[in-house]
């Protein structure tokens, strides 16, 4: 296990004023800290993923709600609007803050364990993904498993966190932008985030098989482990 905490920028020199950052420690005899937000980044995505499900509960209640006048359907349908406002919020949310977990591990991961400025000079430009599946060959000699779930899963997060970071509006189109659209759309959202949590979930394994010595990388983003036991 980790003991983590948070530290103000008045404690640590040179930090950049306003943030906040998470001091890894590992702890016996071989102990270290090092100072990052990659596990603030992972405790963001399951805390938005949590009130993004009691969310979903509020959306199905608020559907199952039967209504009679004119003034309890319109009571209804504020209702829904309201509860699937706030659903996005979370969902979005939790999407952005996975990706940037899963980017800012791996990119750790190479600031560590490679040669004094390889990973800056060499894989920075590398997209995530292809920094997942470059980065434990040099350190382990292993590959990340590209034909396992958890790469499809990375696949995923990475370009669902895309999709919202490089949305553009669009020209309403009645033929198009049909009721059953936007459900249809609507449905790929509500999957797009549970996949995002799967992706810690799956990741967080393979890092452990990988380099199970690497306290960091094996444990970094295993979290989820603690929410579940909630």
């Amino acid at each position: 296990m980790t003991f983590r905490e948070i530290v103000s920028t008045s404690g640590l020199d040179g930090a950049e004023e306003g943030m906040s950052y998470m001091i890894e420690k590992s702890p016996g005899p071989n102990s270290f800290a090092r100072v990052g937000s990659g596990s603030l980044f992972v405790e963001m995505a399951y805390e938005h993923y949590k009130q993004f499900q009691s969310q979903l509960d509020l959306l199905g209640a608020a559907e199952g709600t039967v209504v009679i006048s004119e003034e309890e359907k319109l009571k209804k349908s504020f209702r829904l609007m309201e509860v699937r406002h706030e659903l996005s919020k979370r969902g979005l949310i939790a999407i952005v803050f996975a990706a940037c977990a899963i980017e800012s591990h791996i990119y750790d991961y190479a600031d560590r364990r490679l040669d004094d400025g390889l990973a800056s000079k060499h894989l920075e430009k590398l997209s995530v993904t292809d920094k997942w599946v470059v980065v434990p060959m040099l350190v382990t000699g292993t590959p990340f498993p590209k034909c396992e779930n958890a790469f499809q899963l990375l696949g995923k997060l990475v370009s669902a966190r895309n999709s919202i970071m490089h949305h553009k509006s669009a020209d309403f189109d009645s033929d198009r932008h049909s009721p059953e659209w936007f459900e249809q759309q609507h449905a790929e959202f509500i999957q797009a985030v549970h996949d995002s949590i799967k992706a810690l979930q799956s990741i967080s394994k393979v890092c452990a098989a990988l380099d199970p010595e690497d306290f960091l990388f094996a444990s970094g983003l295993n979290e989820w482990e603690r929410v579940e036991k909630e």
